[in-house]
């Protein structure tokens, strides 16, 4: 419940711009509320599983770009759960089970994609799902799970090597999935040529020499490995750019808890840790590790984001091993009033106040124009007008990183009427003048970039009113109102 309000907190703000991708997905929900079904992977490095989730919220409470969110916002809480199953299942200890949900539910890793709108929190989901029932020898369910998992996002394949030991799951996954594996062979062009999206990351039409693979995959597993707490993935939209993807107390806990595991597997033998925790720690991982031609997008937690569950895991483990011999400690010098509980506590307390303040006050700095919601507030003045107003919209994109895109501006409109998208503004007065159409409308509203557009002044128009759209320190944009004469 923590966790589910954690993630619910000023969700509708944070983040609060819609872009590409997300307007993207967006289409793709709305496509199918419209009927038109599909399987294959429509955005390339995204399958269709995620839109279906997304039209489902959607029909509850209507598409938007708050749906999405709290489509992702419900699988991250998901994730809570299931984490703590699949960790009890595989470690046997309950304590280490709650601090991996705990850490699940509160770590800014975890945070920032149950809040983005996009299909990744899907991927731990069905990781953790697939490999809870292949522990319990659920054969089928293993295999469907496996299957949907594959339906998600390029950066799930790494899946499919997960159960290479598992034939039969595999098969059953592979034949779930089979519909949209072979619309990918169909379409392979588009897929694996050397301008593909797969084909170019995985250096297709580069020619390169073997020793330039191993040494640019050697980066890549150098960078992927140093990312929990060195330099981690530079993609604002994801983290805050260059921070490592756990903060210090969890890195050195990770750390901790990987050396414990490691130690669990060679000194007693236990092989499940092998099969399930480090074997597909790795293989997962392939995805990101893969992108040979593009040294800038590695690490991407996006594509890593299936090892989170491994990570929690290796945290809670070292948590609950260090939690246990500082208690051993301070009851040796006589100090036996901190107890394990005390001590607990101000460990996840430390974890979740540092992760909390990363995330709802650091990283929307780091957001374009300080997490402004450009198009939302464009959007939000046009609802102000009558429906009766013809609406332009000249140009677009003049923010810090290409806000508003134009279906920020439509998608975010509380009363949803016709756009017209147009560039540059100087072709604005033709439109207006000369199309007979848009003769008939006596109140004409444009919206341009925010600095003035004195030099716009159709003779067709008597200018009204004319100012500037402001959002704290930032300029959104300028409006013209004009009537006809």
């Amino acid at each position: 419940m923590a966790g589910l309000l954690v993630r619910l907190y000023q969700l509708d703000s944070l983040p609060g711009e819609l872009w590409g991708d997300t307007i993207t997905h967006y289409r793709l929900a709305e496509a199918i509320l419209k009927g038109d079904f599909f399987l294959e992977y429509r955005f390339l490095a995204d399958g269709p599983l995620f839109s279906y989730f997304a039209a489902f919220v959607a029909k509850l409470i209507g598409l938007s770009f708050y749906s999405l969110k709290l489509t992702t916002t419900l699988i991250g809480t998901a994730c809570i759960v299931t984490i703590y199953y699949f960790t009890l299942e595989l470690i046997k200890k309950k304590s280490v089970a709650y601090v991996a949900s705990f850490f699940m539910a509160f770590s800014f890793w975890g945070l920032s994609f149950s809040r983005q709108g996009k299909p990744h929190m899907l991927i731990p989901l069905l990781v953790t799902l697939s490999l809870f029932f292949a522990l319990r020898q659920k054969v089928i369910l293993a295999g469907i799970l496996l299957g949907l998992g594959l339906c998600i996002q390029s950066a799930s394949w790494g899946m499919l090597f997960v159960f290479l030991p598992h034939l039969m799951i595999l098969l059953i996954g592979l034949l779930t999935a089979s519909p949209t594996i072979l619309s990918i062979i169909e379409d392979k062009q588009s897929y694996f040529s050397t301008s593909g999206y797969y084909g170019e990351k995985l250096g297709a039409g580069r020619h390169l020499e073997l020793g330039d693979y191993v040494s640019r995959l050697s980066e890549n597993i150098v960078k992927n490995i140093t990312s929990f707490n060195l330099k981690g993935d530079v993609a604002f939209r994801q983290n805050i750019p260059g921070h490592p993807s756990l903060d210090m107390l969890s890195g050195i806990l990770f750390v901790l808890g990987m050396i414990l595991l490691l130690r669990e597997l060679f000194f007693r033998r236990k092989t499940k840790l092998f099969w399930y925790f480090f074997f597909p720690f790795w293989v997962i991982q392939i995805p990101s590790l893969s992108d040979v031609s593009n040294p800038q997008s590695v690490p991407n937690i996006g594509r890593m984001i299936g090892v989170l569950p491994f990570v929690c895991i290796a945290v809670a483990y070292g948590l609950v091993f260090l939690v246990t011999k500082i208690s051993q400690l301070t009851a040796f010098i006589g100090a036996e009033r901190i107890r394990q509980p005390l001590i607990l506590a101000v460990l996840l307390g430390a974890i979740f106040i540092v992760n909390f303040y990363n995330f709802f006050i650091i990283y929307p700095r780091t957001l374009p124009n300080g997490n402004t919601p450009f198009g939302k507030i464009i959007a939000r003045h046009l609802d102000t007008y009558p429906q009766d107003s013809r609406v332009f919209v000249a140009g677009c994109c003049w923010g810090e990183w290409g806000q508003p895109e134009p279906g920020a501006i439509e998608f975010s409109l509380r009363q949803k009427r016709t756009l017209n998208f147009v560039s540059p503004i100087t072709s604005l007065e033709s439109l207006l003048c000369e199309n007979d159409r848009i003769k008939s409308q006596t109140k004409i509203v444009v919206v341009a970039q925010p600095k003035p557009i004195a030099d716009f002044n159709a003779s067709c128009l008597t200018k009204v009113k004319q100012y500037q759209l402001i959002s704290g320190q930032w300029s959104v944009a300028t409006v013209f109102e004009g009537e006809r004469r």
